[in-house]
């Protein structure tokens, strides 16, 4: 819960600091669009929690190692 109110909170910030700058009918178009798809993205999330699967936050594994023969 703490991390959407993080990530609503950074989008709201982002966007009125957008408002400021840029037109205010692009800006808010562009926002709703933003919006829209963080809540899809947190609807997935919280749908994948519901089935008992873990979201992925971050790959744990090592990157590919360079192979020096070639």
């Amino acid at each position: 819960m703490a991390m959407t109110n993080f990530i609503l909170t950074a989008a709201a910030v982002a966007a009125v600091a957008s408002m400021m700058r840029y037109d205010v009918r692009g800006s808010t178009s562009m926002l709703r669009r933003n919006m829209r798809q963080v809540r899809i993205w947190m609807e997935e999330a919280g749908a994948e929690a519901k089935n008992g699967e873990m979201p992925k936050i971050g790959d744990k594994t090592k990157p590919p190692t360079k192979d020096p023969s070639a």
